[in-house]
């Protein structure tokens, strides 16, 4: 090549390699500017802004350069660091953002400058947290003893004053005391038979500020749940069990069953077999199979107590079995309609019939609360009958104090135990409470669960 050519290239190259540079001899067209983690930018070219959460968090952000830089936070702002101020090119800094404990929203100033090419602008960029009302409560939901006791409800709260809402129709919960700390709730002790529930709120006195949080209490009833077995009928037919053991129940839906709502007790069975007292029907029941339920067996087999809230009437001759594991042992509750009357009759020795007094005409429809107890001994007055909170029957066990299965172990809700997938002794009326306890009820435990009943 010629070398005057060659020259000339040169001195071309030379220029522009400078005109690239400004006086103070830095690349021109330089950047300086914060992207999130990602690299995506954050407002414009020479700054923004950044919108917080209320709360403690850390903002991650990143410096895009390729200058000496540094970065300030406008004064009073602690609640708002960096964790490294000075850097050289690209790097991640992270920020510590403390809660806003404020009712008013607060902002903090940070500025990435740079004092190596003073015609790069500075990046500004502003980070605005939300102040607002808070009101935490801790526990949300609390659970009491029957006993009652004192409850006390953590409050963390920036606001001036809190009130306590009690709802006017529970009288067994009242506030002991309420400071913007914590809140004081005196759970009487129960007088019912069941669960209670309540919903209590704390809330704000400022207009301004209008801020509601609940706290839900539950209280064991005077009577434990029952822990063998507590039948819930579900709108579509099917069955679970609330009690601990959590046994499988088993629907038998058909025309012959069908679901009445309530108020009370959310969904009653309602029984209408074509024949009252029928064999191997096929459907219109429910089993609770506890063949393979060694712990359903032993504590039954030391003593238990069953319980229906079941409607009866004058149907003719007939003993139809509201609920029923019977048949060469086992027990059965049984309406005995031939002159009106209940039998619990657990198979202890032999069959140990226990029956209530004849009930007079029975013409309607009418609702029972039916008890069945054995204490698991042999004595006298070992098995008991309770009608309506009441003890109508009481008596010794056959011979001695062995509770014996018969050889399906299912309970039939709607009938008694047949053959596998069927049902004898079908029962026509409704079921809204069904229920097993692993022990002999007391009469005062029977009387309160029947007065829980006609609340």
């Amino acid at each position: 090549m010629n070398v005057w050519i060659m020259l000339a290239l040169f001195t071309c190259v030379g220029i522009s390699s400078c005109s690239d540079n400004d006086e103070d001899g830095t690349k021109g067209h330089q950047v300086l500017r914060l992207v999130d983690k990602s690299g995506n930018p954050i407002g414009g070219i020479s700054g923004g802004e950044c919108n917080l959460t209320g709360s403690a968090e850390n903002l991650t952000l990143r410096v895009m350069s390729d200058l000496d830089w540094e970065i300030t936070i406008s004064e009073g702002n602690e609640w708002f660091k960096a964790d490294i101020t000075k850097g050289s090119g690209s790097k991640e800094i992270s920020f510590t953002v403390a809660e806003n404990e404020g009712l008013e929203e607060r902002k903090a100033t940070v500025i990435l400058s740079t004092t190596q090419n003073s015609s790069v602008q500075d990046f500004v960029l502003n980070c605005i947290q939300p102040g607002g009302p808070r009101l935490i409560v801790t526990p949300e939901n609390t659970s009491v003893e029957k006993k009652g006791k004192d409850v006390t409800i953590a409050i963390n709260t920036n606001l001036p004053s809190l009130k306590c809402i009690i709802p006017e129709n529970v009288k067994w919960i009242t506030q002991k005391s309420l400071t913007n700390k914590q809140l004081i709730l005196t759970v009487a002790a129960s007088d019912i038979a069941k669960i209670r529930t309540a919903t209590v709120e704390i809330t704000s006195e400022s207009a301004a500020y209008p801020t509601t949080k609940s706290i839900e209490i539950r209280q064991a009833g005077a009577v434990d749940m029952a822990e063998l077995l507590d039948v819930k009928f579900n709108a579509d037919g099917t069955a679970e069990d609330l009690s601990a053991m959590k046994m499988p129940i088993k629907a038998f839906v058909g025309s012959t069953l069908s679901m009445i709502k309530n108020e009370t007790f959310g969904y009653i069975a309602k029984f209408d077999p074509v024949t009252i007292n029928a064999n191997k029907i096929t459907s219109g029941f429910y089993i609770v199979d506890f063949t393979q339920n060694l712990i359903f067996q032993n504590a039954i087999a030391d003593g238990f107590s069953m319980e229906l809230y079941v409607t009866a009437k004058d149907y003719g001759e007939s003993g139809p079995i509201p609920m029923g594991c019977h048949g060469g042992g086992g027990v059965a509750i049984t309406w005995q309609d031939k002159d009106n009357h209940w039998t619990f009759e657990p198979y202890i020795g032999n069959y140990s019939a226990c029956n209530t007094p004849p009930l007079g005409e029975v013409p309607e429809e009418t609702w029972y609360h039916v008890v069945g107890v054995w204490d698991g001994t042999g004595s006298a007055g070992a098995i008991k009958l309770y009608l309506d909170g009441e003890i109508k029957a009481e008596r010794a066990p056959a011979k001695g104090n062995s509770f014996q299965f018969p050889g399906n172990k299912w309970f039939v809700i709607g009938g008694d135990a047949g053959a596998a997938n069927e049902a004898d002794r079908a029962y026509k009326g409704q079921i809204a409470v069904a229920r097993i306890y692993d022990r002999a009820l007391t009469a005062e435990e029977v009387k309160l669960l029947y007065d829980t009943l006609e609340e």
